[in-house]
C-alpha cells in the first residue's frame, strides 16, 4: 500500500514540476523586470547629472518619485534590493532546474513524433494495462525499451525510449476503456534517481454528433485536445 502510494505521488509530482518550474520563473521574472527598470531610471538620472541635464541629487530611482518620507523611500528601496536579489537567486534555481528536469517525456506538451499515425501496437508486445477514459476517446501511449538484459537499467531517458518505437495509439470502447499493449520496459535513471518500470499516456476525447453532424454535448469543447502525460506504473505481463 504505501509503495502504491508513492507511485501515485511520483506521478502527480511528474506533473506538476513543470507547473512549478514556470511559475518560479514567472516571479523571478517580474522581480528581476521592475528591479531592472528601477535601475535603468537611476542610471540615466545618474548621467544626466553629470552632464547637468538634471540637478545632482534630485530624483535618482522610481522610488524617490514616491510621494513619502526620506525614511519610507528608504525602507521601500531597502525591500525591492532584497527581493531583487531572492529574484535573481530564484533565476538561479530555475536554470538549474532547467538542466536537471525530467526528461522530454514527462512533459505535458510532449508527444512522441511516432504516434502521429493511425491505431497501432507495438511488436511483440509482452505486457498490458487497462486504463479509463471517455467513450472512443483516442489513447496514445509510450514507454521505455525493453531491457537487453536481466533487470538492466538505461543511463538516461533519451537511451532509454530510443526512437520511441514501444508506443502505440487506440481508440477506447463505448464504456471509455482503453487496453494499452507494449513490451515490458526497462527501468531508467533520471535527475539522479533509478524510476520504476512505467508507461506514459495522453487522451483525446472523441466528438459525438448527431445525424446533423452537430455535437451532441455542447461541453465538449476539449476535442481533439490532448490532456496532459499521465503515467502508469502497475501493468500486467505475459
Amino acid at each position: 500500500m504505501i509503495q502504491q502510494s508513492k507511485k501515485r505521488m511520483a506521478s502527480h509530482n511528474i506533473g506538476t514540476f513543470f507547473e512549478s518550474r514556470d511559475n518560479l520563473l514567472t516571479v523571478a521574472g517580474a522581480a528581476l523586470t521592475l528591479g531592472g527598470i528601477n535601475m535603468l531610471v537611476a542610471g540615466v538620472n545618474r548621467l544626466r547629472a553629470d552632464k547637468g541635464s538634471v540637478a545632482a541629487g534630485g530624483f535618482d530611482d522610481l522610488v524617490s518619485y514616491l510621494p513619502l518620507d526620506e525614511s519610507a523611500r528608504r525602507m521601500i528601496a531597502t525591500v525591492m534590493y532584497i527581493v531583487m536579489g531572492i529574484a535573481a537567486l530564484g533565476m538561479l534555481a530555475y536554470a538549474y532546474l532547467r538542466a536537471n528536469a525530467p526528461p522530454d517525456a514527462l512533459d505535458t506538451a510532449f508527444f512522441p513524433s511516432t504516434l502521429a499515425v493511425a491505431a497501432r501496437v507495438p511488436k511483440s508486445a509482452d505486457a498490458a494495462v487497462r486504463v479509463k477514459t471517455t467513450p472512443f476517446a483516442k489513447v496514445a501511449y509510450w514507454a521505455a525499451r525493453s531491457e537487453l538484459e536481466a533487470d538492466r537499467a538505461f543511463d538516461s531517458p533519451n537511451e532509454a525510449y530510443g526512437d520511441y518505437t514501444n508506443a502505440g495509439m487506440v481508440v477506447a470502447d463505448a464504456k471509455g476503456e482503453a487496453v494499452l499493449r507494449f513490451r515490458r520496459p526497462a527501468r531508467y535513471m533520471a535527475r539522479g534517481k533509478l524510476l520504476d518500470r512505467h508507461v506514459h499516456y495522453r487522451t483525446a476525447r472523441a466528438s459525438i454528433k448527431d445525424t446533423n453532424e452537430l455535437d451532441i454535448d455542447a461541453k465538449r469543447y476539449e476535442t481533439h485536445m490532448w490532456s496532459p502525460v499521465q503515467t502508469v506504473y502497475k501493468f500486467q505481463t505475459f
